[in-house]
């Protein structure tokens, strides 16, 4: 199976926000209707053939293609105020500017929404993987799971990203084997795995609330794209090695560990899917699925391990990586945090962003290089770097070298201000500090 890079994949996060139908205001859509409905056919197809098996409910859910340069859509449904445009059996519209367009289920016009990029994939089974993955994030809340991203900023660091390859390692090597030799390589990936946890306080809450957010959606587009389960797993075992390779694995690292883990729960035991919840545990479904007994975890058992799966170029490669993830850290702890700032309140906040590069900032937050991000202040457009605050209660750019003008424009961003609201100093000399009221 060929899948889209985790590098084009965009998500999406709302909290708290209370989503506003704009009717009629419609603009031509940018998307073959014709197409459309095909691809709304073949998904259609995929979920009734499923039958609610894979989850216990339809993922035949309402859905609809977004064109990201314009906002037009097409639609398999109308929404609940039937106030959407019929075309040929389908529902055109455009979105709302403060929703942003992304692979992702949003609530809008009454409905939960799957919303996916246009165009799709060519490929047949990687658009039906892509469509599948998405409604499954259209389902999520009703299976009583709580989306979640994580900070997961061990995964930015040496060993954290050392101890999560050889987990990946070895169940590669456990995807390609079978009997004794995949019982021994699980076991090696399960002990990596627990080393890890044993090194970060936080990595299995947060690990394990990602996975269940983003790798069972992962999961059930394999499983359910048409692809036979052995050619699945050769492709997973490809997308392993290359995932290795990404910027950042913070994010991204969900939708790999939750294919393979999830296709190899698949070969143990039918029912594994019952009863999961956000706090639901990969490692510890997989040694109970596979009869593999706990073992005490220490670092002379890792150590030894390690080498079956040639973990000293794993180890090298990372200390390679440590010396330039440091000097990108010194980059933004100057840009965002030593110098003068921009302090954003968020409250009811969307955004997108490119999983595949994030950079976490100690206790800080997350660095996100690029991003779209709107809220009741207007939208903000980022292309060199924005603090997100672990609470995700305010983002921090770099201060703005003039605020009167508009739209507002910093050091790789560009801020579209509403009506009402104006800047403040902030703490420091030379800070600012967005407010609502008052002047502008």
């Amino acid at each position: 199976m060929v899948s889209y890079p985790k590098c084009l994949k965009v998500v999406t996060l709302m909290i708290g926000i209370v989503l506003v139908f704009q009717s009629r205001s419609f603009a031509e859509p940018a998307i073959d209707l014709d197409q459309a409905r095909q691809y709304f056919e073949e998904a259609r197809t995929i979920c009734e053939s499923d039958s609610g098996h894979l989850w216990g409910r339809s993922l035949c859910v309402p859905m609809m293609f977004v064109d990201k340069q314009t906002g037009s859509f097409v639609a398999n449904q109308n929404n609940l105020d039937k106030t959407l445009e019929s075309s040929g059996g389908l529902f055109v519209g455009k979105l709302p500017t403060e929703i942003g367009a992304a692979n992702t289920a949003i609530e809008w016009g009454g409905k939960r929404w799957t919303m996916v990029m246009w165009p799709l994939p060519a490929n047949k089974y990687s658009r039906a993987d892509l469509m599948l993955h998405e409604s499954f994030h259209g389902i999520e809340p009703a299976l009583g799971l709580d989306a979640a991203v994580t900070a997961n900023a061990h995964l930015d660091t040496h060993d954290g990203r050392l101890w999560l390859q050889l987990e990946w390692l070895a169940l590669r090597e456990a995807l390609r084997a079978s009997g004794e030799e995949r019982q021994m390589a699980i076991q090696d990936a399960l002990l990596f795995r627990q080393y890890r946890r044993q090194l970060f306080p936080l990595a299995t809450k947060e690990e394990c609330q990602m996975e269940m957010h983003e790798g069972l959606a992962q999961y059930t587009g394999h499983a359910l794209c048409g692809l036979p389960s052995n050619q699945i797993a050769r492709q997973l075992g490809v997308q392993l090695d290359a995932a290795q390779n990404e910027e950042s694995l913070v994010s991204s690292f969900a939708y790999w560990s939750g294919s393979v883990y999830g296709l190899l729960l698949d070969t143990y035991r039918a029912d594994w899917r019952m009863g999961l919840t956000s706090a639901s545990d990969f490692g510890r479904l997989l040694q109970k699925a596979s009869g593999i007994s706990a073992l005490p975890v220490t670092s002379e058992d890792v150590e030894q391990r390690l080498k079956a799966y040639n973990g000293a170029s794993v180890r090298a490669s990372e200390d390679e990586r440590e010396i330039s993830r440091r000097q990108q850290l010194e980059k933004y702890r100057s840009l965002l945090v030593d110098g003068p700032t921009l302090l954003i309140p968020l409250q009811q906040m969307q955004f997108t962003y490119n999983p595949s590069n994030l950079c976490p900032l100690d206790t800080l937050g997350t660095v996100y290089p690029t991003m779209r991000l709107t809220d009741l202040w207007g939208t903000l457009d980022v292309g060199n770097g924005a603090l997100l605050a672990r609470n995700m209660m305010k983002v921090i750019l770099s201060a703005p070298p003039d605020t009167s003008v508009r739209p507002v424009v910093g050091d790789g961003w560009v801020l579209q201000l509403k009506p009402g609201w104006m800047f403040a100093p902030g703490e420091r000399k030379g800070d600012l500090v967005l407010l609502h009221g008052g002047r502008e």
